[in-house]
């Protein structure tokens, strides 16, 4: 998929590399954010004797899990500069489903959970 359907914060975050901190930002920072959600729901369904997920997808767009959503309404995505020095548009963000943000952002991990549970 080009497009998100959750995201996660993409700035501001801390690392240390060999010693030394750093900050990171942009999908590196984001999506493995997000990957790491949907692993630690993954493992309480399966202690729990549930299946995994599996095809997350139409799951995030069910209202239990909407509901757990933050909306971002605010900002916009950057452009892709190209080789040849051209530049695309970005996205904005709006209320409801973007480009940019897709549904919104997990506003709280443990209510994410609990409507994935």
């Amino acid at each position: 998929r080009a497009m998100p359907d959750i995201s996660a914060i993409g700035s501001g975050f801390q690392i240390i590399v060999a010693g030394t901190e750093s900050q990171v930002l942009g999908t590196s920072a984001s999506a493995p954010t997000v990957a790491a959600m949907i692993a630690l729901v993954n493992d309480a369904r399966l202690r729990a004797g549930k299946k995994s997920l599996g095809w997350l997808n139409p799951l995030l767009y069910e209202a239990k899990v909407r509901s757990v959503l933050r909306d971002v309404v605010e900002g916009e995505s950057m452009g892709c500069r190209f080789p040849d020095g051209e530049v695309s548009p970005g996205w904005s963000s709006v209320a409801g489903y973007d480009c940019v943000t897709g549904l919104g952002v997990v506003d709280d991990f443990n209510d994410f959970m609990a409507a994935l549970l």
